[in-house]
C-alpha cells in the first residue's frame, strides 16, 4: 500500500470564459499545443473524448504513463479522473481541473492533484519528490495556458 495522501492545488485566474477555458483544456488536439506535461493521449474504445467513465492513456515528455479514467465530466464547471494504472511508485492519483468566473471577462482556473506515494517504507522520501514535482507541473501547465489564451489561443477553431 501506498503512504499518506497528499493535495497539491494551485490555481490562477484567466482572461476569458468558464466554457471557453474548460473547452481548452478538454479538448486533447488542441491542448497537445499548449499543455508543456504530455507527450501524448490516446483513448480507449468505445470513448473517443471525454466524458465521465471514459479511459485515457497519457504518455509524459518524461517516458511515464499512466492510465486514468474520468470521473467527473461538468462543462464549463470541472473534470476530474482517476488513475488505472500507472508507475510503480504512485499507489494512488487523481487529478482535477475546475473553473469559476470571476467576471465577465475572467475566470479562476485550479488544477488539484490528490497523490499517494508508494512502497508506504518509501513514502517518507517519495511523497515530498511527489509533492513538489506535481506543484511544479501544475504551475507550469496553467502559466502555459495563460500564455496560449494571451496569444489569441480563445480565438482559434480547435
Amino acid at each position: 500500500m501506498g503512504g499518506p495522501v497528499s493535495v497539491i492545488e494551485h490555481s490562477e485566474t484567466l482572461p476569458g470564459s468558464a466554457e471557453a477555458l474548460f473547452d481548452l483544456t478538454q479538448d486533447y488536439a488542441v491542448r497537445l499545443r499548449w499543455d508543456p506535461f504530455p507527450q501524448s493521449y490516446r483513448f480507449l474504445a468505445p470513448a473517443t473524448g471525454p466524458e465521465v467513465g471514459a479511459v485515457v492513456v497519457v504518455r509524459a515528455h518524461n517516458g511515464q504513463s499512466m492510465t486514468v479514467r474520468y470521473v467527473s465530466y461538468n462543462r464549463p464547471r470541472a473534470a476530474a479522473i482517476d488513475m488505472v494504472d500507472g508507475p510503480w511508485f504512485i499507489a494512488a492519483f487523481a487529478g482535477a481541473w475546475s473553473f469559476k468566473r470571476v467576471s465577465e471577462q475572467e475566470t479562476c482556473v485550479s488544477f488539484k492533484y490528490r497523490v499517494v506515494a508508494r512502497p508506504r517504507a518509501l513514502a517518507w522520501l517519495i511523497q515530498p519528490l511527489l509533492n513538489r514535482s506535481f506543484l511544479r507541473h501544475a504551475r507550469r501547465r496553467l502559466g502555459a495556458l495563460r500564455a496560449y489564451v494571451a496569444a489569441g489561443g480563445l480565438e482559434r477553431p480547435a
